[in-house]
């Protein structure tokens, strides 16, 4: 609203002193001056009275913006109230939001966690009742992609990670491997080669729950790595599936365009599984097939060819990767990439496998 920018700071400062009364008549004096965006971004007034309200702790105004009729648990910059409160250790305000509704752990695109932002800045008081209070201890920060037990270790917060632990926190900068099965090793040649695993399952096979989809992130490709485990036992010869995807995609959101790549792989691990599917290179996993029809695909997408993809191909600038090795009762272990396949006004061509090899990093990501 034109002639309204200039209240935009009076009324935050308001929310910042916690004085209610002062905000209310500037907003039945000004009508619609709480959407009311500001010119340098595209955050409305409301969002930003609700971080400063939630920072300085001033919950009547928090309370005044919900009479209003906006609801709280909006994202503010991929943030959300309860980590601005946890960020300013305002406990209660952290309980009164958690009262209000607002979900624990933030939103599905929330860059990190309340219990996250506590740990960092040392409120211990905070990150225990937090934790107490049903904190997600293996949540994913979207952009470090670290666990709350990663976090504890770099800040030193020695008490607040022996917390974590006995509430099963895991680290995914530290991985602990129990055994040397073909999964184990697997895993830590991943992690070695590529990056760190994330303690989050992704799915699992419906009539075999020791095959599942993780993921980890590999920080020199900025990229996201989904993968199987555990279907090497399944299938012949012995391989695990992955897709590869840009560091935004977030495995906490459910919408099903979001989930494609986790839906296709539980898919495509459920069908081998029942024995009913078997891969090769030559093999085009296509979105008009009546296995795969009902998921959710992309429209610039026609299908995905299952690549045997050389990690550190001589056109990319990753050093050369050895191959996945297992003890030998078990044999080598395949990692077939699937590649996508764009959707054209013409028919998909046979797979050439050789190209299909050679393609690089970025020809292999699945662009959402």
């Amino acid at each position: 609203m034109p002639g309204n920018h200039e209240l935009f700071w009076p009324a935050q400062k308001a929310a910042l002193d916690n004085d209610v009364a002062l905000l209310s008549k500037m907003a039945s004096e000004n009508a619609g001056l709480l959407d009311n965006r500001c010119k340098f971004t595209a955050v409305p007034l409301y969002a930003r009275i609700i971080e400063q309200a939630s920072q300085a702790g001033s919950i009547p105004v928090l309370r005044y913006i919900s009479e209003q009729g906006y609801d709280l648990n909006c994202s503010i910059e991929n943030q959300t109230a309860l980590v601005f409160a946890a960020n300013k250790n305002r406990i209660e305000t952290v309980k009164w939001l958690l009262d209000y509704g607002l979900p624990i752990d933030g939103l599905p695109t929330t860059t990190y966690s309340p219990l996250m932002a506590a740990i960092t800045l040392g409120h211990d008081e905070l990150a225990s009742f937090l934790i107490g209070a049903g904190a997600d201890v293996n949540r994913i920060h979207l952009r470090l992609f670290q666990t709350p037990l990663d976090i504890a270790h770099i800040w030193k917060r020695d008490t607040i990670a022996e917390q974590l632990k006995h509430k099963g926190a895991v680290s995914s900068l530290r991985p602990e491997y129990a055994d040397y099965s073909p999964e184990q090793v697997l895993r830590l040649f991943i992690h070695t080669n590529g990056g760190p695993i994330m303690p989050t399952v992704l799915s699992r096979a419906k009539n075999d729950v020791a095959v599942t989809s993780q993921f980890a992130y590999f920080r020199q490709k900025k990229s996201l790595y989904l993968f199987t485990l555990g279907l090497n036992a399944r299938h012949s010869p012995k391989m695990e599936l992955s897709i590869i995807l840009p560091p935004e995609w977030s495995p906490y959101d459910m919408s099903p365009s979001a989930r494609f790549p986790v839906a296709l792989l539980t898919c495509l691990m459920n069908l081998i599984v029942d024995a009913s599917l078997t891969l090769s290179e030559a093999d085009l996993i296509s979105a008009t097939d009546d296995r795969f029809r009902h998921l959710a695909w992309p429209p610039s997408i026609a299908g995905f060819y299952p690549v045997n993809f050389l990690w550190g191909h001589e056109k990319e600038p990753a050093k050369e990767v050895k191959r996945a090795a297992t003890p030998d009762d078990v044999g080598p272990i395949e990692l077939f990439s699937l590649m996508p396949v764009k959707a054209t006004k013409k028919p998909v061509a046979p797979a050439d496998i050789a190209k299909n090899r050679a393609a690089g990093w970025s020809k292999m990501t699945l662009k959402l």
